[in-house]
């Protein structure tokens, strides 16, 4: 490193391990190098604070101090952060190193399938909602920070990164690439913004993706002129194949006010896979449709000689396939059992995926302080032993909201690795209780409870996301038969939780 730059020709070793091979790109606040790590043996990734913003200490503070936010992230949709430091006053990270490019070298090839944009938003939502129960918002959600494996797995890059520059410079947000296009009103405006920034920026990420319309485009003008914003067209009106519920989560997304945008992360997310309906992965859209098959008809009948008649062109095949459908009209309506079984195998291969029961390794109670830690925790295992019968039980209280000594109790069960679920049910004693679904990946850090809802005895919770730990976290207690006494009536007892995933 000469003069604060960097020189691929010159060998390089950030920490003294990490050997700088090539720069890979470089940006407005970093540049990404393809780097080797030494100790390990392995090819990763290091992004470097750019030499002209090395002069400004507070910029430095502020990048290590998101870096090492970041590197506490851990999602199957977030790039992994190995390493933190600086090399001769220069400030880096050492991360997971992403050879199926970026989406933006995906939208050089055009725009998307409708439920492979659905799909994707879905996973870039389920990381930011991750993110935002750590505190932590990206400010910088761009096709560039939307990486791919090389078998194609989905990574957000650079959380909170772009934020850590934009504190400190005289110059607005609009300077960053692509000339603010994705920022939110609010923050180019004020350069202040919370968790909703990422949603608006999302929806303009998932609007290029379905149109093909960017910040590069002359059918839209700038998004900012004069302090308003830029009206977006609706999906639907620049292609037919947009479903209403996609359009509908985009433009959503796209509200100039951050309240009228989604709630949160997490909401936004169940609204792309409720669009996504049964999708897949990202794909292109699909090629020109093929000739109908009248018009195919009617292109052979002109290539036909003249005076051939119907039955010598058309009779080989038409007879033959009279005959088999009417053979199997005539078995379906001879067996009405057949019939029936017909209907039931086309209707589960209609609702698929299928929900499948997922396995619990282990479980534990979860009692916050000032209590002990645990809440019955030898009792746990009787939530899981599937058998209605027997329960777990909180411990009685004096009043339902625990008599004033915390919000909540729960079960936290651990599924051996991070596995997606579609939901889980919980069965109690009583119903009448109040309670949410908390979920993380280390067991000691979970997501911040949502507005808790009131059960029945059988209550499904649906959720979403890739995590190890859930957590049943119950906020209100309720009078439950066999538990308690006079001067303690209120508790709650689970007789059974089972969360199922996809098959």
């Amino acid at each position: 490193m000469t003069g604060g730059t960097l020189s691929s020709g010159a060998t390089v070793k950030l920490a003294g391990r990490y050997k700088l091979e090539s720069c890979i790109a470089r940006g407005t606040v970093t540049d990404l190098w393809r780097a080797e790590d030494d100790v390990l043996g392995r090819t990763v990734a290091a992004k470097i604070l750019r030499p002209e913003l090395l002069s400004d200490a507070t910029i430095r503070r502020r990048f290590r101090v998101a870096a090492m936010a970041a590197a506490r992230l851990s999602h199957a949709h977030i790039v992994s952060v190995f390493d933190t430091g600086e090399h001769e006053g220069a400030p880096f990270i050492v991360m997971e190193y992403l050879p199926g490019g970026t989406l933006r070298d995906q939208l050089a090839e055009g725009p998307l399938d409708p439920k492979g944009v659905a799909a994707l938003g879905a996973e870039v939502a389920a990381a930011l909602h991750h993110a935002h129960d750590a505190g932590i918002v990206h400010h910088d959600i761009r096709p560039e920070n939307i990486l791919f494996t090389e078998t194609g797995h989905l990574k957000v890059s650079d959380f909170g990164l772009a934020r850590a520059v934009w504190a400190t410079r005289a110059s607005r947000p609009e300077d960053t690439p692509a000339g603010g296009w994705y920022l939110s009103p609010e923050l180019a405006a004020q350069g202040q913004a919370d968790a909703r920034a990422d949603l608006y920026a999302l929806g303009v990420v998932l609007y290029e993706c379905l149109t093909g319309l960017g910040p590069k485009s002359t059918a839209l003008s700038s998004p900012r002129e004069e302090g308003t914003v830029q009206i977006f067209r609706r999906p639907g009106e620049i292609r037919s194949d947009v479903p209403p519920e996609l359009e509908a989560a985009i433009m959503k997304a796209l509200a100039r006010r951050p309240e009228d945008r989604f709630a949160s992360a997490q909401v936004m997310e169940k609204a792309l896979r409720k669009a996504r309906g049964h999708g897949g992965a990202a794909q292109r859209i699909a090629s020109p449709a093929l000739p109908s098959a009248r018009e195919s008809h009617r292109r052979r009948r002109r290539l036909e000689p003249a005076g051939e008649s119907f039955l010598r062109s058309e009779g080989r095949w038409l007879l033959p396939t009279v005959l088999v459908i009417l053979a199997a009209v005539g078995l379906v309506l001879a067996i009405p059992s057949l019939r029936n079984r017909v209907t039931t195998v086309v209707e589960e291969s209609l609702d698929q995926p299928k929900a499948a029961s997922v396995e619990v390794v282990r479980a534990r109670s979860y009692d916050p302080p000032p209590g002990d830690g645990e809440e019955n925790d030898d009792q746990v295992r009787l939530a899981l032993d599937n058998n209605p019968s027997t329960s777990w039980s909180t411990s009685s209280y004096r009043s339902p909201t625990f008599g004033g000594l915390k919000r909540g109790v729960g079960i936290v069960i651990d599924l051996g690795r991070a596995q997606e679920l579609q939901s889980i049910t919980v069965q109690s004693v009583t119903g009448g209780w109040e309670g949410v679904i908390r979920s993380s990946d280390d067991g000691q850090s979970f997501s911040s409870p949502v507005e808790p809802r009131t059960t029945e005895r059988s209550q499904v919770f649906e959720v979403s996301g890739n995590h190890r730990y859930w957590m049943l976290w119950i906020t209100r207690l309720t009078t439950t038969s066999g538990e308690g006494n006079s001067n303690h009536p209120y508790a709650v007892a689970i007789s059974e939780i089972r969360p199922s995933g996809t098959s």
